[in-house]
């Protein structure tokens, strides 16, 4: 998987797909920033009834930058 702003990119290595869902809008369930770290957005639901967790890859991308020119 590769991931990508305008000044970093990252690439994850994945071993295994278990499925590829669509992300519907509507059904996104907004993260409570009391009880998730900051990396999570939120939650969407998947076609098996659990919950796909959904984070912030430009906050995670921010992170790794600023790792990069320390």
């Amino acid at each position: 998987v590769i991931v990508r702003n305008h000044q970093t990119v990252c690439a994850l290595t994945i071993d295994r797909v278990i499925g590829v869902t669509r992300l519907v809008e509507g059904q996104f369930i907004r993260a409570d920033a009391e009880r998730e770290p900051p990396e999570v957005l939120g939650f969407m639901p998947d076609e098996r009834g659990g919950l796909l967790t959904v984070l912030d890859s430009a906050l995670i991308l921010g992170a790794l930058n600023r790792l990069r020119f320390r």
